[in-house]
C-alpha cells in the first residue's frame, strides 16, 4: 500500500470519527432532524456545481436525500439526543452492513459462503458486545433509533 493511500485511510477515518462529536456538540442547539437537513444540504450545494448528474429523474435524487440525509442521519442524531454516545453511535450504525448482506441475500436469492457467515458471527459478536455496556453510555432509545437508521 502506498504511504498516500495508508494517509487518505486515516485521514477519513479520523474524519469520521469526529463527525459524531460535532453531530453531538451541534445537537445542544439545534432539533436532530434540522441539524441533518442543513448538514446534508451545505454538502449537496457545493456538489451541484462539481458533479454530474446521474441519468436518473430529480424525484430519485430528491427521495434519496431525504430518505438517505434526513431519515437515516435524523434518526441517528435522535439517538444520540436521547442519551446514546457518539463513539457508541458510530460502532451501532456499522449493523446497516449486517442488515445489507441479509436484505441482499434475501432479495437476490444469493447463497451466503461460509466465509461470510463467519465474518458475520465475528463481526456482530463484538458489536452485539456494546449492547452490554453498562457505564451509561448506551440507552435503549438511543439504540433502537441508531439500528432503525441503519
Amino acid at each position: 500500500m502506498k504511504l498516500l493511500h495508508l494517509l487518505l485511510a486515516i485521514g477519513i477515518t479520523a474524519i469520521w470519527g469526529i463527525n459524531f462529536s460535532v453531530i453531538k456538540l451541534g445537537l445542544h442547539a439545534i432539533d436532530p432532524f434540522i441539524l441533518a437537513g442543513l448538514r446534508f444540504t451545505l454538502c449537496a450545494i457545493p456538489a451541484l456545481f462539481f458533479i454530474k448528474k446521474p441519468d436518473v429523474p430529480w424525484r430519485y435524487l430528491i427521495g434519496y436525500g431525504l430518505v438517505f440525509g434526513i431519515g437515516l442521519w435524523g434518526l441517528v442524531n435522535l439517538g444520540i439526543k436521547t442519551g446514546l454516545s457518539a463513539g457508541i453511535a458510530s460502532l451501532v450504525l456499522q449493523f446497516s452492513a449486517f442488515f445489507t448482506l441479509l436484505l441482499g441475500s434475501y432479495v437476490f436469492k444469493e447463497q451466503l459462503s461460509r466465509y461470510q457467515i463467519a465474518g458475520f458471527v465475528l463481526a456482530c459478536s463484538g458489536l452485539m458486545s456494546i449492547v452490554f455496556i453498562t457505564d451509561g453510555s448506551v440507552t435503549f432509545a438511543g439504540l433502537l433509533l441508531v439500528l432503525a437508521g441503519a
